[in-house]
């Protein structure tokens, strides 16, 4: 007999697992105002749309996340993200340093009623991933040398080879702190996560 999953494996990240972080989430309550915590977003690309600045060494465009970080510069950057015409827009920071990328993102919470913080953190080839509901934060962590590009798809909120719009500028002050994985959250091996079955809404673990 199939035994109900705890919802610590489930609401791990809200985009991470797409399908079963929805399902698990659907009734959860996102926080009411996370505005105030991605209000200096950035991003950045070194496609042919980049519109550069020779004094401020500002670039606008459109570009991937991957693009962005290739670029090999410091830099601070706000995106926006479109994941296709049913979906809402999502808005986010995107920094880069050296061999460092974070991306706090604003997505639609499962009941559409607000947006909740997910956040990333590339470092060591190893991608964090977590989001917090309700003051309770949940993350996973997976080894980007060991994943396909199919795979990637799936787990950041924002995929790294997707389209972005962007507006970067250099990040003169680096903090590197900022690519620290918080040390409040507990991060999962995404491939020791046991595979799940969804049926109307409910989460079960497969026998």
């Amino acid at each position: 007999m199939k035994k109900m999953k705890h919802l610590i494996l489930v609401v791990i990240f809200a985009l991470t697992v797409t399908g079963f972080a929805y399902f698990a989430l659907f009734s959860t309550p996102a926080f009411e105002d996370p505005v105030k915590r991605v209000d200096n977003l950035v991003d950045t690309t070194p496609s042919r749309d980049a519109k550069v600045d020779n004094e401020t060494e500002d670039l606008s465009g459109l570009a991937t996340l991957s693009e962005l970080q290739k670029l090999g510069k410091n830099i601070e950057c706000t995106i926006t993200y479109q994941p296709n015409e049913l979906e809402s827009e999502i808005e986010g920071t995107y920094f880069v340093s050296e061999d460092g990328v974070r991306g706090d993102f604003l997505i639609d919470s499962p009941d559409f009623s607000s947006q909740i913080l997910s956040s990333m953190i590339i470092v060591d080839d190893t991608m964090y991933l977590w989001t917090e509901i309700e003051g309770e934060a949940y993350g996973t962590k997976t080894d980007l040398s060991k994943e396909s590009d199919a795979s990637l798809k799936t787990n950041e909120p924002v995929p790294l080879d997707d389209k972005v719009r962007y507006n970067c500028k250099t990040w003169e002050n680096v903090d590197r702190t900022v690519f620290v994985p918080p040390s409040s959250v507990l991060f999962q091996d995404l491939d020791s996560l046991p595979k799940i079955d969804m049926e109307y809404g409910t989460i079960y673990e497969s026998p």
